[in-house]
Formats: structure tokens, C-alpha cells, sequence
């Protein structure tokens, strides 16, 4: 995938060629396929046109930047012999040489373009796998999970995260929420379960936030007052009744997808 020139790259600092190349170096012995894969400055492209077009990889405006949860970036500096993925990095302010940065976006901190459908890595070779806010934009989450069954080593750990009550917004795309047992089913049957929590970070008030936010940006002044100024008291009564409210019934298309509790779909077999 090409960058699109558009995308807003935020500033990095100048990383030594000495440090990426050896990282590099590191990464080539992690890699199936060696030959297929083309090496491009700072990074191995492994993202064929195939894979593009299996995981609809498209160029996007969006820069996905996430912050390490604080026990996970522990992991990170206090096991520097312990190789890690991160699986949709992302940008990343910090390039730790024991990390593996994979995205589908050549951010100045990716080192390996390709899809978690079909990782490009050995099996069983990283000792951890991260990945956070990723699998709801992925076509086949549970493909995402085998693979990252697979290039873990026997006793490997993996640190996923995704939401599950937060608005439609794509990477380019947005797929699947997720609730706590449905992460909890897609790795079934294959690992030990060891600790499922509710971060800060993805705690309720933020979905509240959120959609609160969301909610009201495309609204007329006029509705976005009358709705910020409703007691959340009142909220089940205005849902019985919601064509008598003008933040309810004026609500654009856009938003109503964003924010739905359910949505329909209706086919017709070709």
C-alpha cells in the first residue's frame, strides 16, 4: 500500500539508521517467506495487492495513534530480550527495538506493512502479542486470532483490546465490537484465559462521552442545547416517545449509523 500523501504523519524524531537497520536485521529472521517480501527503507513491505484486496486495506486520512497501557509498556522496557508484536500499531512516539510495529499505513514507526489476517512471521517466535483498538476494523477477527495464535511461542502471551460500546469509526473501516465474551471466543479452545478487566481507558464514562459528543456535532445549535440541556432522568421517557424531541428526530443518517442501538440490513441472493 502507498501512503496517500494526505495523511497528516505526525512529527517523529530522527531514529539512527544504525538502530533501524540492525532492527531490521532482528525482524528478517522472524519472517516466512523472506523472498516474497520487498525491503523499503525503514521497513518490509509484505502488503501484496492480494492481501489489500482480501482485508480491503485502503489508503486513509486517519492517523491511528493509541497510548500503551501503562502495565503493558512496563513489559516492553523491563523484558528487552523478549520480542513482542504489536498487531495494528499504529504511530508510535517511542521505537522500542523489541517490538515489532505492524500496520497497513507506512507511519514512521512501522516496520512491517502487512494484514493480521495473514501475518507475515514463523510460528511460534514472538513472546507477546499487543494489540489494541485493531480487530473491530479487520474483515475476519477470528482469522486475526489464529494468526496470532500461531506466531506466538508455547507459553506466549497475548494483550488484546477492543471496544465494544464506542461509535462507528473506521481505520478505514469499523466491523466488529465486541463484548467481553465475544474476545473471550475467538481465542476458544486455543489458550488459557488468563485475565479479562475493564481498563480506564475503555471505561463506561468514555462511551458516555463519546456519545455524547458524537451525538450532538452535527446537530443545529438549537438541538445540540436542548439535548445537552436534558436530564439523563428524562432519557427514558424522551426513548418512549422520540419523534416529540427535535435532537431525536433531526438526528442526520450519519450519526443515526455512528450511534445506533441495532441496525437492519436487507439482502437479495445474486
Amino acid at each position: 500500500m502507498t501512503k496517500n500523501s494526505a495523511i497528516p504523519v505526525p512529527a517523529h524524531p530522527a531514529t539512527p539508521e544504525w538502530f533501524k537497520r540492525r532492527k531490521l536485521d532482528q525482524i528478517a529472521k522472524l519472517m516466512k517467506w523472506r523472498n516474497r517480501f520487498r525491503r523499503e527503507g525503514s521497513l518490509y513491505n509484505c502488503l501484496t495487492p492480494d492481501l489489500a484486496k482480501m482485508a480491503g486495506v485502503e489508503d486513509t486520512e486517519n492517523v491511528s495513534r493509541n497510548s500503551y497501557d501503562p502495565k503493558f509498556e512496563e513489559i516492553i522496557l523491563d523484558n528487552p530480550d523478549k520480542m513482542i508484536l504489536d498487531v495494528g500499531a499504529g504511530y508510535r512516539p517511542v521505537d522500542h527495538a523489541n517490538v515489532v510495529n505492524l500496520e497497513i499505513v507506512r507511519y514512521p514507526t512501522t516496520d512491517v506493512l502487512g494484514v493480521a489476517e495473514a501475518l507475515p512471521f514463523k510460528s511460534g517466535v514472538f513472546d507477546y502479542v499487543h494489540s489494541n483498538a485493531v480487530l473491530e476494523h479487520v474483515r475476519n477477527p477470528f482469522k486475526c486470532a489464529e494468526e496470532i495464535v500461531r506466531v506466538l511461542k508455547p507459553g506466549g502471551v497475548f494483550w488484546i483490546a477492543v471496544p465494544f460500546l464506542q461509535p462507528y469509526h473506521g481505520y478505514p473501516h469499523h466491523y466488529y465490537n465486541m463484548t467481553h465474551s465475544g474476545i473471550k471466543n475467538l481465542f476458544s479452545g486455543k489458550c488459557e484465559i488468563i485475565e479479562q478487566s475493564v481498563p480506564t481507558y475503555y471505561h463506561p464514562i468514555h462511551a458516555l462521552e463519546w456519545f455524547t459528543r458524537q451525538y450532538t456535532w452535527r446537530l443545529s445549535e438549537e438541538d445540540k442545547a436542548a439535548f445537552l440541556n436534558t436530564k439523563i432522568s428524562d432519557i427514558g421517557a424522551i426513548a418512549t416517545n422520540p419523534e416529540d424531541f427535535g435532537f431525536v428526530r433531526n438526528l442526520p443518517p450519519e450519526s443515526q449509523f455512528e450511534l445506533c442501538s441495532g441496525s437492519l440490513c436487507i439482502g437479495r441472493k445474486l
